[in-house]
């Protein structure tokens, strides 16, 4: 289902920058998951139970039958009448409806839904100081007591003058047609077209000076209620009406007459859970004297990202975060220390650490991203990569190399993200990016240095005293990123994912690095030589699947319209063979 992202974004914001100035309106969707009925559901069923005891039958028009019979509608006070029934036995009658039973509480029935708790946490902090219900049930209070929220309740009109004034209490339940415990609550037709005048002047006060969110409510039977809202065009704060499916006339009719807003939502679990967690990210970005950690990140990226009006915000918070990485790196600097299989793992390992925020965040964005967001994540690879790295006079030249451990591994965890979402333009760009200096390289290119060759192998394998590692360096910079992706629940999967970016790498490294050389030289050769072998062979083919799609679709394909390899099959082709001869080789000699 499409959401307008721009008006839920809009509606979040509000809430959260007006703390308890919207009013929540919520009708009888609310409470449907929990099983309850709506109060014209419960009046039909008792009409019925009326019928069948007279002995005549369950009617086809139950409330027709009842008017016809007793010459007047459905009212409450005349079923009492009938039923012979005192006010006080009443709700033993109707607590069947709207209190569980054993059977209830255990298939999980008529309790406070996901939108009923959520609502109770959203007042508990204030979001919400009015809640008007056209629903009976207690699923609300039960979920306010829950997590301890004050609140007063006013069910009948009667209730006003002797509670606490809206602005002075935490919150007020308005429950305008009555609750299932008091017999004078409205439901016929007549009942919801009139509200004394002392109630209708407690709803203005709060359309006049409340905005209005309304849920589980069809705009279509409380009568004095729509009247009410449509005479309040000049409200101070808006009007936003939800609905579910397609958007009906009385929905359509109401937000027209009273300016406001609609909004399609999936149903009121989602939205106010969606309502919640988006508030809490607001609550997470706000909070004072708090660094800037992945939970901090992660939520403003979210934020952010959903709208494009919030670009310069989105590209400030990359350059914020690139900044705090760039300030951890200055510690990360190596040169001096002996090469040791030991001193290469806790490389990779603090790295890895001083990665963790800009990563986390960075895998979120890739997956929501549009083309407007690419630069900024390309530009922080680039600052990175590009750091100003000062080494020891004397050192290891091994040693010296880990010095790029971060921008490699950043630069893997990036690209793996964009194999696995898909982004192939984004991943274009970042296997592209250069050095602003050559300093001694064949290449400008990033990738001539950010390879899985960045530790050689045999310097690995002696410092350990045996040859077992195929590759090292690639196989242990493969575990490291290996928390980042946890959306990828199979290992199997996961590294398949990680050895197409490493190919790919490899294969921009033979078309930028290699074909410009006058000498034969491989391009990286890491992990993805022999462990998708072991993967296809345990029946795990996306590594195998990934390329013989590229294959089967040529140009065709999102692979190749995305700019991957210029476009082009013949230049993807030529890159493709050549590195696969050569691994062929290469695995050969890792055996």
């Amino acid at each position: 289902m499409e959401q307008p992202v721009d008006i839920l974004s809009s509606l979040v914001i509000d809430v959260f920058n007006n703390k308890g100035v919207y009013a929540l309106l919520l009708g009888s969707g609310i409470s449907l998951p929990a099983k309850i009925m709506s109060g014209w559901k419960v009046t039909e069923d008792l009409i019925k139970k009326l019928a069948v005891v007279q002995g005549e039958g369950i009617p086809t028009d139950p409330f027709l039958w009842f008017k016809e019979k007793y010459n007047c509608d459905a009212e409450y006070s005349k079923l009492l009448e009938q039923l012979g029934k005192k006010p006080s036995e009443m709700e033993s009658l109707l607590r069947p409806y709207f209190e569980p039973s054993e059977e209830d509480l255990e298939m999980g029935y008529k309790k406070p839904t996901v939108a009923h708790k959520a609502i109770a946490e959203m007042a508990k902090k204030g979001y919400f100081k009015v809640i008007i219900t056209t629903n009976f049930d207690r699923l609300l209070e039960s979920a306010l007591n829950e997590i301890g929220v004050r609140y007063q309740v006013i069910s009948d009109v009667s209730e006003i003058e002797s509670r606490v004034p809206l602005y002075h209490h935490p919150l007020t339940l308005l429950k305008i047609n009555g609750d299932y415990k008091d017999y004078r609550f409205k439901n016929t037709e007549a009942e919801l077209s009139y509200y004394p005048d002392h109630l209708l002047a407690y709803l203005d006060s709060i359309l006049k000076n409340f905005g209005l969110i309304t849920c589980g409510w069809s705009a279509t039977w409380d009568k004095a209620l729509i009247k009410q809202i449509l005479s309040n065009k000049s409200h101070r704060y808006s009007y936003f009406y939800t609905y579910v499916g397609k958007r009906s006339k009385e929905i359509e009719t109401i937000m027209n007459g009273s300016n406001g807003e609609s909004l399609q939502i999936e149903n009121a679990d989602t939205f106010f859970t969606e309502m919640n967690e988006r508030l809490k990210a607001l609550e997470i970005i706000n909070s004072k004297n708090q660094e800037l950690d992945k939970e901090i990140a992660v939520a403003r990226v979210k934020m952010y990202i959903s709208d494009l009006k919030n670009l310069i915000k989105y590209t400030d918070l990359y350059e914020n975060v690139t900044e705090q990485l760039l300030g951890e790196a200055k510690d990360l600097v190596y040169g001096s220390e002996y090469p040791t299989a030991s001193l290469f793992e806790n490389v990779l390992a603090e790295n890895s650490k001083a990665l963790d925020v800009i990563m986390t965040m960075s895998v979120v964005a890739i997956r929501w991203a549009d083309v407007a967001h690419y630069d900024a994540i390309v530009d922080s690879l680039t600052a990175v990569a590009n750091r100003k790295i000062v080494t020891p006079t004397q050192g290891y030249e091994s040693t010296v190399k880990l010095n790029h451990v971060l921008d490699t591994t950043y630069l893997y965890g990036l690209g793996t993200a964009c194999v696995f979402y898909k982004k192939f333009s984004l991943l274009d760009q970042l296997l592209k990016v250069k050095f602003y200096e050559l300093g001694g390289r064949f290449s400008s290119y990033v990738i001539d240095e950010d390879n899985c060759w960045l530790v050689d192998n045999n310097t690995w394998n002696s410092s350990t005293g045996y040859t077992r590692l195929k590759t090292p360096f690639s196989t242990n910079l493969f575990n490291r990123l290996r928390h980042f992706f946890y959306m990828i629940k199979d290992d199997k999967e996961y590294f398949s994912t990680i050895c197409v970016f490493e190919k790919l790498l490899s294969m921009y490294y033979f078309l930028f690095i290699c074909k410009e050389k006058t000498f034969d030289m491989w391009p990286p050769m890491g992990a993805f030589c022999w462990q998708p072998f072991y993967l296809e062979r345990n029946h795990n083919s996306t590594y195998k699947n990934f390329f013989e799609t590229i294959e089967r679709e040529k140009e065709n394909g999102q692979f190749l319209k995305s700019g991957m390899f210029e476009g082009r099959y013949g230049v993807y082709k030529e890159a493709f063979d050549a590195v696969t001869n050569i691994e062929k080789e290469a695995r050969q000699n890792m055996y």
